[in-house]
């Protein structure tokens, strides 16, 4: 959509809403796999003059979702879980890609960044107290409980920034990143020895790269990387 001589855009919105096909008879909840999402993406193309343009996109991504699925007897239809599961999904991103053209010299610069809260998490024992103590399982709680969620809970943030220089037939380049992630998780892990786990990832990345474009003739070329 053109909003003026040198700017445009183009907005899409998705909205999506199921009952997610499954019955918790234990819950007596018909909605208990159920979806609600949302997932917005804007973009913004200026271009001020002829020599360069400037490409600005945004995301935003709400997964509100619920989370009940397993079934003991593999059924796929009906639960028994005393614990309500969620699949949640929460993102923010945007990009800026910038493009110059000056003369043979064409100047490509993109940055990024964006931040993401996950939260998984479903019935670890697929079913409830009364149904582990009777026939044919005969589950003793009071001896070794067996009744528990798995929670995965998780932050994100991710920057990135790329510059590429173009001139003739040579390209160079320069990409950095930055990561963080934070987890955690609890539920029954390791054969029930731990069951609270928590992780932080810090991850940076750096890279130049070259790439030399040589035509041997009309119809052919050789890149060298």
């Amino acid at each position: 959509y053109t909003l003026t001589e040198k700017l445009s855009s183009n907005i899409s919105l998705i909205k999506n809403d199921s009952e997610g096909y499954i019955k918790n008879t234990y819950l007596e909840d018909e909605n208990s796999n159920s979806k609600d999402e949302i997932l917005t993406k804007i973009k913004l193309l200026y271009s001020p003059n002829n020599f360069s343009k400037y490409l600005l996109t945004y995301y935003y991504i709400n997964l509100d979702n619920k989370y009940d699925a397993w079934t003991i007897d593999n059924n796929g239809y009906n639960t028994l879980s005393d614990y309500q599961g969620t699949d949640k999904n929460k993102t923010k991103a945007f990009s800026l890609k910038s493009l110059f053209n000056l003369n043979q010299l064409k100047i490509t610069s993109i940055t990024s960044y964006s931040n993401n809260n996950i939260d998984y998490t479903y019935d670890g024992d697929w079913g409830n107290i009364e149904m582990w103590e009777l026939e044919p399982f005969n589950w003793d709680h009071s001896v070794y409980p067996w009744d528990f969620p798995d929670i995965t809970n998780r932050k994100r943030e991710l920057a990135s920034q790329e510059v590429r220089f173009l001139f003739k037939n040579t390209l160079f380049g320069i990409f950095t990143s930055k990561l963080q992630e934070k987890d955690h998780r609890k539920g029954y892990f390791f054969s029930g020895n731990w069951d609270d786990m928590k992780s932080i990832f810090d991850i940076e990345n750096t890279a130049l790269y070259t790439q030399y474009k040589h035509s041997l003739t009309e119809l052919s070329n050789i890149n060298v990387s």
